[in-house]
């Protein structure tokens, strides 16, 4: 690799690093309501990993009261961002609309889901998210349930999604279910999985050599620079908090798009070919 594509491959790993601990500062949007998945360049990870949804609102619970729920994670790790909502449990409860509301704490926000699932009676608190990068490993905040003339259905859980970082991130992670009707039965056990043996073959080591590139390789994308030519809400903020917040939008529009350009350059002979022996 020459140097000069060795100055822009690192270039790309320290900016997507700091692209992956700035996040989305502002908390999840409307658009995310119904799939609660962040708009990142990644898929979401497999299963829960470190985060732990912790509802402490009993069966039968009272609707005149509010109820604790903990977003927290089991190793203590730090997470960034989250989005919450109380939803049906069942079939869809991927894409069910949310229940009750939620109080906000310092770091916190509600968003108003009303307009995103086609139904009326839905609490324009019902979804709770944050307002910075809280960096936090436990966060704590209360949901009331809705008023009594609104029909709940049988099992409720809490639903979040948590962004660890930019890159790194898990959707819908589900509660304890929570039952609200005493003829519903909840299913409390799980049966073992089963298990079969295997054995484990391992391949033979392969040997590569690295071998110069002969073609002439596309010019390197340059890196963006932010000015008020290509950043209208730059070129309008007054104050210097006003000027922080356009930077930091403008960036990440300019890096993502950078970004993929500097993949597409590397994958069409930006960078040495490797050719197995």
């Amino acid at each position: 690799m020459s140097l000069l594509s060795t100055v822009i491959f690192l270039t790309a790993i320290v900016l997507a690093a700091l692209h992956s601990v700035e996040g989305r500062s502002t908390g999840a949007p409307a658009e995310a309501c119904v799939t609660m998945t962040p708009d990142h360049p990644t898929p979401p990870q497999v299963g829960t990993g470190p985060i732990e949804v912790v509802a402490n609102i009993p069966n039968f619970f009272n609707r005149s009261e509010g109820y604790e729920v903990v977003v927290r994670t089991i190793d203590n790790s730090l997470f960034r961002g989250f989005f919450c909502q109380v939803r049906g449990f069942g079939p869809s409860s991927s894409s069910s609309r949310p229940y009750g509301s939620f109080q906000t704490v310092d770091g916190t926000q509600n968003r108003d889901c009303s307009g995103q699932f086609g139904d009326t009676n839905i609490n324009p608190a019902a979804a709770i998210t944050h307002t910075r990068v809280l960096n936090v490993n436990n966060i704590s905040v209360y949901w009331i349930p809705p008023a009594a003339d609104i029909p709940l259905p049988p099992v409720l859980e809490v639903r979040c999604s948590v962004v660890v970082t930019y890159l790194n991130y898990y959707v819908q992670v589900p509660s304890a279910r929570v039952s609200t009707d005493p003829n519903t039965a909840l299913v409390t056990t799980v049966a073992p999985p089963t298990t079969t043996p295997y054995t484990t073959t391992y391949m033979p080591a392969t040997t590569y050599t690295s071998m110069p590139y002969t073609g002439t390789p596309p010019p390197a994308p340059t890196t963006p620079t932010i000015t008020a030519a290509n950043c209208a809400p730059l070129a309008s903020a007054t104050t210097d908090d006003e000027r922080y917040e356009a930077y930091l939008t403008c960036w990440r529009q300019h890096f993502d798009t950078w970004y993929y350009a500097f993949q597409r350059w590397l994958a069409s002979g930006g960078q040495a070919c490797v050719t197995p022996l």
